[in-house]
């Protein structure tokens, strides 16, 4: 018989994963999702890559390419530099300590960032930036950089909105890492249609 007191919780498990629905995006508000969602021919494929790179080049609705995370206005332009800062912070931290950490870098508190239309609207044009990496079959130079990035940045947001929810276990190292670690998920109807 083996012992699983030891084996993680299946939302531990669900927590390394950064979804669409986790990190709190509302599809209808996606304009180039919802324009990749219509590819559904036979050149379906062919039709994404397409629209990725008119979507880098010219937006698309109100979505915006995001080509430089260090271009985003502050403090979104530190998200890349922070996460390696909060995953090095050593050892138990309390959520107190973690929220003061927070409020010093964010310069207001977490609640009043999450809730922010600069954040709200940030976030949603980086996944879908790194959608329109991800579809493409053909990357261009500096493409794996640029989706580490912008990946990093969302594992930041994703990190204070489980702070900001009082998840569990925050406190712990090792937790914290594997939210500041996330893997992005993107949607299967996207990226592997019709399977």
């Amino acid at each position: 018989m083996h012992d699983t007191s030891k084996w993680p919780q299946e939302t531990d498990i669900q927590s390394r994963y950064m979804t669409m629905d986790r990190l709190g995006l509302v599809p209808e508000q996606l304009d180039f999702y919802q324009q990749l969602l219509s590819c559904t021919d036979a050149d379906g494929s062919q039709d994404r890559q397409r629209l990725a790179l008119r979507y880098r080049e010219e937006g698309c609705g109100r979505a915006r390419f995001i080509a430089d995370p260090a271009a985003l206005p502050l403090p979104l332009a530190g998200c890349v530099a922070w996460r390696v800062t909060l995953q090095a912070m050593p050892g138990e931290m309390s959520r107190d300590a973690l929220l003061a950490h927070v409020h010093l870098q964010l310069g207001q508190s977490l609640d009043t960032f999450l809730a922010s239309a600069s954040w709200r609207t940030a976030q949603a044009d980086i996944w879908q930036s790194a959608l329109a990496l991800l579809v493409m079959h053909v990357p261009l130079p500096g493409d794996e950089a640029l989706l580490v990035r912008l990946t990093d940045v969302l594992r930041v947001g994703y990190f204070l909105a489980a702070l900001a929810g009082g998840a569990g276990g925050l406190a712990d190292h090792d937790r914290r890492k594997a939210l500041l670690g996330a893997m992005l998920v993107p949607p299967q109807e996207i990226v592997w249609p019709g399977q």
